[in-house]
């Protein structure tokens, strides 16, 4: 399907019919390109990409711009400098950070996601996303999310941040060095790809009074420095366990991984997951345990107190592997068994929804 732009893509932004239209206006409508007339365009596009079908199924500009004018005025406008991803997201970004000041309680969901391009063996800024094969880009966005928990609703704000970037290509020499370089080594280089979780919320300054913010990421960011940023900023946390970090005063074959699985039962709990009708029946421990700082260049970093969940499935099929997360969090744990906030459609449904979430952000609702 291929549709014809008008001279007034704002007009037609009215009429649009897709679901997620909004999503792409309130985007849209903030880009900083110094010209309002490349952002009607940039609506334009953005409206022949999703009625035509190459927002959701790939596809070139000529395959859904039919007019051979327009389709290059498209070209015009991407090969501009001003349109970067960047100057296309700031006005959005900055609209939900001026949400977030509203009265209110906040989750910034932070994850990383790979777009894949294969086939353009050719094309230029790109880089390796997984296999030798397989080249394309990668995203990190923190979503915010406002949740009102006396009513169970949730409302989806958008993005308070994106960054997207394409891996350099693999040099068996460096890959070969870096793979054999020590921790130590590590921490001094600066092109760390781990730099890049909370960058969002530094950026944005940190709660205001009356709000509060809730940080919510998966494995990728059990990183000891996002602890110690989270309690200076005044935010709160959840955020799955990877690493069997050292406790401090504990016994030496005891780690974070290992005290989590014998820390007491806090009682049994039965969550819906996002499919209908499916639901997993849990048994959740909880304690408080205190981790010993790593070392770092320049010295080992101050021990850090956190609250730390487990939560493990008892009704799993002959066969199958239990699952299983452990949630590292301040937030507190002050009830003998978790307080139910889960029925079958609650916010775990829908941000699973908008964002795909990985289990444990949906498992913050047990607390």
């Amino acid at each position: 399907m291929a549709v014809t732009l008008s001279n007034n893509p704002r007009k037609e932004l009215t009429s649009w019919t897709i679901p997620w239209r909004w999503r792409l206006r309130a985007v849209i409508w903030g880009a900083s390109l110094g010209d309002r007339r490349r952002t009607q365009r940039l609506i334009g596009v953005a409206k022949a990409f999703a009625e035509g079908g190459g927002g959701q199924a790939g596809g070139a500009i000529t395959s859904v711009i039919r007019d051979r004018h327009q389709a290059k005025a498209a070209y015009r406008l991407l090969d501009n400098d001003r349109v970067t991803h960047e100057a296309v997201i700031a006005g959005h970004c900055a609209q939900v950070l001026e949400a977030t000041a509203s009265p209110g309680d906040y989750l910034l969901i932070e994850d990383t996601t790979s777009i894949a391009y294969p086939g353009l063996k050719e094309a230029q800024g790109l880089g390796p996303i997984g296999e030798d094969y397989t080249r394309g880009l990668w995203a990190h966005q923190t979503l915010a999310v406002k949740v009102d928990w006396e009513r169970g609703q949730q409302t989806l704000l958008g993005l308070l941040g994106q960054r997207v970037w394409a891996r350099p290509p693999v040099d068996k020499r460096t890959h070969d060095i870096h793979s054999r370089e020590s921790n130590h080594a590590r921490q001094l280089r600066d092109d760390r790809e781990s730099q890049r979780w909370m960058t969002a919320l530094d950026d944005a300054g940190g709660a205001l009074d009356g709000t509060t913010w809730t940080y919510v990421a998966d494995r990728e960011s059990d990183i000891y420095e996002l602890f110690q940023r989270s309690s200076v900023n005044d935010w709160s946390y959840v955020i799955r366990a990877s690493q069997p970090r050292s406790l401090a005063q504990a016994d030496a074959h005891e780690n974070l991984l290992s005290a989590a699985a014998s820390a007491p039962v806090k009682g049994c709990v039965r969550v819906a997951l996002s499919h209908p009708g499916c639901e997993m029946l849990l048994e959740v421990r909880a304690t408080t345990l205190t981790l010993r700082g790593p070392s770092r260049p320049g010295g080992r970093l101050a021990n850090h107190t956190l609250n730390v969940v487990y939560a493990r499935q008892l009704d799993a099929a002959a066969g199958q592997e239990p699952a299983c997360w452990i949630l590292l969090t301040d937030l507190p744990i002050n009830r003998d068994f978790p307080v139910g906030r889960w029925p079958t459609n609650t916010a775990g449904h829908r941000l699973g929804f908008y964002h795909r979430p990985p289990p444990q952000q949906r498992l913050l609702f047990i607390f």
